[in-house]
């Protein structure tokens, strides 16, 4: 930088001049190109990085991450719900924080190629982890108590109704069927 500037500095006293030479002038020029071009060969233009597929696959592995229970055995595991071993966990929540590192980098400290080394690791590790979750096969016992509510009540309701030939033949405020109804419950 120092020579560009002092390639534009001598290049503006030669401008400035009452009478510069003609050899002057060329000298002047010929330098300001050089350490211009020589600038622009190191000169780089600011972009902003693309984070989002990392912070999608970022959100997607801790997803994965929290629907997989630690667990040894498929037979301890509910159906419809996964499993992995602590070992297999752990070592994915350690590539999920690698990348989450990255995430929360400052732009100015990362380059695209980081981010997106980081992306298509954590995408690597995110399949890997996959291979080594297992679906649970337990299928616990069925709650009956449900149908037992529903029993109980039914058996209040027949127990509190009589079974009469007419209303007439009922206590006033009871429950009543008819006998041909009665039968066919």
């Amino acid at each position: 930088m120092d020579e560009f500037a002092a390639a534009i500095s001598t290049a503006s006293s030669v401008f400035n001049q009452a009478n510069p030479t003609p050899y002057q002038i060329t000298q002047a020029v010929h330098t300001l190109n050089q350490a211009t071009t020589a600038f622009l060969a190191v000169r780089q233009i600011g972009v902003q990085l693309n984070k989002q597929p990392l912070i999608e696959a970022i959100a997607a592995a801790n997803a994965l991450y929290s629907q997989t229970m630690e667990n040894t055995n498929s037979n301890n595991v509910e159906k419809g719900k996964w499993w992995a071993l602590e070992a297999d966990r752990t070592a994915y929540q350690t590539a999920i924080n690698a990348a989450t590192e990255v995430m929360n980098k400052i732009d100015s400290e990362l380059s695209q190629t980081i981010v997106n080394d980081a992306t298509q690791t954590l995408i690597e590790k995110t399949a890997l982890f996959n291979t080594k979750r297992h679906e649970g096969v337990y299928v616990p016992p069925a709650d009956k108590t449900g149908l037992n509510n529903a029993i109980n009540e039914a058996i209040g309701v027949r127990n509190e109704t009589q079974s009469a030939s007419g209303a007439g033949y009922v206590e006033e405020g009871k429950y009543w069927v008819s006998s041909e109804v009665w039968n066919t419950f």
